[in-house]
């Protein structure tokens, strides 16, 4: 998982290292359809706003020859900021929430593809 990155410049940055360490991926946007987001929690992602800025926050993914996602960028956003700030009560706590949720996916994905 690659999170905590955003801006055009740190997109093309962070795919252009990608690309140096696996020539033959790529490096897409995911689909809010993709399983991913439904591995173990229905998280709504609608609105989903950051921790900070008003960016869009985007998902990336690559894939294996066999379709399976193997690395999940969080574009735009910041789910880290999110875990860490949860228990202190810093952060409004439906977001937070879901930024658990959706990490608890990231892992039952990998766990089962």
């Amino acid at each position: 998982m690659a999170d905590d990155f955003r801006g055009d410049v740190e997109l093309e940055n962070f795919r252009y290292y990608l690309k140096a360490a696996a020539p033959e991926r790529e490096l897409v946007r995911l689909d809010l359809t993709h399983p991913v987001f439904g591995s173990f929690y229905a998280v709504d992602l609608k609105d989903l706003k950051p921790p900070y800025g008003d960016w869009k926050p985007e998902f990336w993914g690559m894939s294996d020859e066999h379709g399976r996602l193997q690395l999940i960028a969080n574009y735009n956003n910041d789910l880290g900021e999110f875990w860490q700030w949860v228990d202190q009560g810093e952060m409004p706590f439906h977001p937070a929430a879901r930024s658990v949720m959706l990490g608890i996916n990231y892992v039952i994905y990998a766990m089962t593809h």
